[in-house]
C-alpha cells in the first residue's frame, strides 16, 4: 500500500493472514510495485525510506533480508536463476540504476548506473535481463 503496508489475505475469505509495516508511507510513495515470488519467498521493493528491497517468508510475514541501494524503487522486481532484479530512481527524474541481488541473503550481484531512472519493471529471459529506462533506452543484461 503507498502506507507502507505489506499484507498477506485469503482469497477464500477476505481475511488479512498477516500484515507488516515495512516503511513510512505517503500519499504518493509507499509500496507501488507488485512484488514478485520464487515459490519461496515474496520480494516487496519500496519506493518511500528505507527505498529497500525485502525479503519475505510468505506464511510468516517474516522479513528473511533486506538490501537498500539509496534510490527509491518504482518498479517490480523480477526474479528467477536464484536472482532478484529490479530498477531504480526518482519519478521526477534524474539518475536511477539496475541492480541484481541474490535471492540467498540480498548480496548485491550486478549495479547498473543510469543516466536516467528505471521506473519500469525488468523482464528475465534465460540468463538475459531486458529493462527500458525514463529516457527511452531499452538495456539487455547478460552473463
Amino acid at each position: 500500500s503507498n502506507g507502507g503496508v505489506f499484507a498477506l489475505i485469503n482469497v477464500g475469505d477476505g481475511k488479512v493472514i498477516w500484515a507488516r509495516q515495512l516503511v513510512v508511507g505517503s500519499a504518493v510513495h509507499g509500496l507501488i510495485a507488485s512484488p514478485a515470488y520464487d515459490g519461496k519467498t515474496l520480494y516487496v521493493a519500496s519506493a518511500s525510506p528505507p527505498t529497500d528491497v525485502f525479503a519475505l517468508d510468505p506464511l510468516t510475514g517474516a522479513t528473511k533480508w533486506h538490501r537498500g541501494l539509496g534510490k527509491p524503487i518504482y518498479s517490480a522486481p523480477a526474479v528467477g536463476n536464484g536472482v532478484v532484479v529490479f530498477g531504480a530512481g526518482d519519478q521526477a527524474g534524474g539518475k536511477g540504476g539496475v541492480y541484481a541481488l541474490s535471492t540467498a541473503d540480498g548480496s548485491l550481484l550486478f549495479g547498473y548506473d543510469d543516466d536516467h531512472a528505471v521506473l519500469s519493471s525488468p523482464a528475465i529471459a534465460g540468463s538475459t535481463v531486458l529493462v527500458g529506462d525514463a529516457g527511452g533506452n531499452v538495456m539487455a543484461f547478460g552473463p
